[in-house]
Formats: C-alpha cells, structure tokens, sequence
C-alpha cells in the first residue's frame, strides 16, 4: 500500500556496494511490482501497480546514463502504451526491441506477448504488435535474452502456483546489415529440460558469460522462500561472439600514431572490442633497451568503427617507447544481444580490415618514400582512412 517513485543508484568498486544514493529524479509516479529491462543505457520501467495500486501500461524511459549512475534529468513519457494495463509483467529488451510477457490485470494472470520497437535517438517504446503466447498463464516471472533466444525463469500461474520452470523462446526478425531492424516476433515457447530447485516468484535473475543465475524468491500462500537461494546452470545455445587476433611486424622499429577498425554492423547491439600490445626490435631499440617480451597491454574498450584510435606503445612496466616494431592486436564481437553471428556478411557484424598507421624510420624508406611492411612495399598516397 506504500508505492513508491524513488531511484536509488550505486557504484560497485572491485563487486562490492559501499554506499547507495538516491537519483535526482526518480519515476514519473509511484510504481510496484513492474518489469524492468535496460537498453542502450536506459532504464525501462513497464507496467506494474501505481500509487492506487490500479494496474498500468505505462512505459517509463530513463535518460541515457553513460556518464554515471545518477539519473540527473527527467525519464521520459512518451513511450507507446502496450495493450491491458497489468503488474507482474515480464521486460526483456534485445536488439533495439523491447518484449514484454504476462503478468496479473488484477483479475487474470496473462499469458500474451507483445513486442515494439525502440528508437534509436529517443529510446521510447513505438507501436506495439502481438506474437506467440506463452505456454501458459505466468506472472512475477523474471526473463533476459541472448545468442537470440529469450529465457523466462519462474513466476506463477495463480496467487499459489509455481514451479521452477525455465521457457525458451528464438527470437525472429529479418533484420540484416543492409535493411535494417526488422524484428517478427518470437517463436514456439519449449521449457527446458533441466529444472532448478525450489518452486518460486519474483527472482531475480541474471545472465553473464555464457550462465544464467537464479536468485531468491518464494512461493505458496504462506510464503515459503525457495532453497537453495541462489543457482546457476550453463546456456548450451550457441555463443554468438568471435574473437580475432593479428600481428604485424614492420621490419623494423617505426613510430605509430592511429589504429583504424573498419566493419559492417547492423547497430543493433553488437559489442566491438580491443586491445593492443606491442614490442621493439629485439636487436637493437629506437628508445632505451631493446625489448625481448610483449609490452603492457592496452584495452581500449568499446571501438566504433571507422574512428581512428590513438596507438601508444607500451613496455612491460607500461612506459611508453613512442617506437615498435611488432604489433599485436586483439578483437572481440559479442553478437549475444543482437541479431546475427560474426561474419555472417548479410545479418552479423563483420570485421573488413584493420589498420596500423605510423612514420617509418628514415633509414628503411626509400627514396620515393614508400615503406615495407612485413615484406610488402606500401603506397605512398593511399589514405588509411576516408570521411
């Protein structure tokens, strides 16, 4: 009977919370027992109980939090409204689309589906279409997607009845790198074949690496809080990432400035990553001692393609030796929450070069000044990237 619109926020340091905040704006109104999902750094919050304890459907959207957690400006309204106002609805956001599932109009427990797309300038919610239904009715359920499928964890199908059931879903679309999003819904709803323990409803739940981890809730009409608290078992569908790695040796010491990764994406939600480590000749150096192992390695994180990254050549201890000679690069593609494997050319995120810029040492350029690189004679005028 005490809804509430407060946020609270905190920052984990090594996986520990030593403190929480309260953000400077909370939710539009009170709100309880709603599903939530997160987006592109967006907080959704959909459906649930309001301050009358009347059912909604409503969609709130949080500002884009990429420069920390406090929420320092208002969510927005201005999402579409989805079809029968409930709480206990499921939220599962995947590839620029936000699902939702069941949940309890304060009559019925429902077991319907609804899908819409998110804008990718605004993050709200657009128009909203109907797909497969679940198997069953299901409220209080908790669910995530990956490698294109989304995973519903518990819940229950009146105010008493649960059991630890786990349904699976593909996600369908015919979304490509040339078309666009264009998400058609979801599948035939299976459950799993393995089973946690403990019937239960609000869970909470989480996928990392591959797993997926079940945590608390209860069931019963005296509530009988399930046991073991917290499980966690291993997803068998396909990893949709890919890891690349490349060396280039120059020949000699040279002087690098910018690396460039160059791809297709669909920007959906595919992750790009790298790191880089380097090392100077092993013979003689350009600076200081000549290095015999790689350097420190640098992780520059998440890249956008297209954008020149500055190259800064490490050693071990992490000095910069301005010069190197050989050159490791590391690439990661997590395609988990977006349509499409890596290098799938048509649907996936797709590497199409990288590139190494640098100033070669005088005394191995020739006199038209061209260089060669691991054996190669480079062109003098071609660019190593284009606006």
């Amino acid at each position: 009977t005490d809804e509430r619109a407060e946020v609270y926020y905190a920052t984990p340091s090594s996986g520990n919370i030593s403190s929480w905040g309260t953000a400077t704006n909370g939710l539009p109104a009170a709100r309880t027992k709603f599903g939530s999902a997160v987006w592109n750094n967006r907080l959704y919050v959909v459906g649930g109980l309001d301050g009358s304890a009347a059912s909604t459907n409503t969609v709130y959207v949080s500002p884009q939090l990429s420069s920390g957690g406090n929420i320092t400006s208002a969510w927005s309204t201005a999402s579409t409204s989805f079809n029968i106002a409930r709480s206990g609805v499921t939220a599962v956001a995947y590839a620029n689309n936000l699902y939702i599932f069941g949940g309890f109009d304060g009559t019925n427990y429902l077991s319907d589906s609804q899908y819409a797309q998110i804008s990718a300038s605004t993050g709200n919610a657009g128009s909203w279409n109907f797909s497969e239904s679940l198997p069953g009715p299901l409220s209080q359920a908790e669910g995530f997607a990956a490698n294109g499928y989304i995973y519903l964890i518990g819940g229950r199908s009146t105010a008493t009845t649960c059991s630890p059931v786990t349904l699976v879903t593909p996600i369908s679309a015919n979304t490509t790198i040339a078309s666009g999003n264009n998400p058609t819904g979801i599948g035939a709803w299976y459950a799993t074949n393995q089973r946690y323990t403990g019937d239960r409803y609000g869970a909470g739940v989480a996928y990392n690496n591959g797993k997926a981890y079940v945590l608390g809730g209860a069931c019963g009409s005296t509530l009988t809080y399930a046991s073991p608290v917290t499980q966690q078992t291993t997803l068998l569908s396909q990893p949709q990432v890919a890891k690349y790695s490349i060396m280039i040796d120059t020949d000699s010491d040279v002087y690098p400035t910018k690396w460039l990764l160059n791809g297709l994406d669909n920007s959906i939600g595919a992750s790009w990553q790298l790191k880089y480590q380097s090392m100077t000749n092993t013979t003689t150096s350009c600076t200081g001692t000549a290095m015999t192992t790689w350097g420190a390695i640098t992780n520059f994180g998440n890249v956008t393609l297209g954008l020149p990254g500055t190259y800064t050549p490490l050693n071990g201890s992490g000095i910069n030796t301005n010069c190197a000679r050989f050159y490791y690069f590391s690439i990661s593609i997590d395609s988990s929450q977006a349509y499409g494997y890596p290098d799938d050319v048509s649907r996936g995120p797709t590497i199409t070069d990288l590139t190494l810029q640098f100033t070669a040492d005088p005394s191995k350029r020739l006199v038209h000044g061209r260089t060669f690189t691991g054996g190669l004679q480079q062109p003098l005028d071609t660019p190593y990237y284009t606006h």
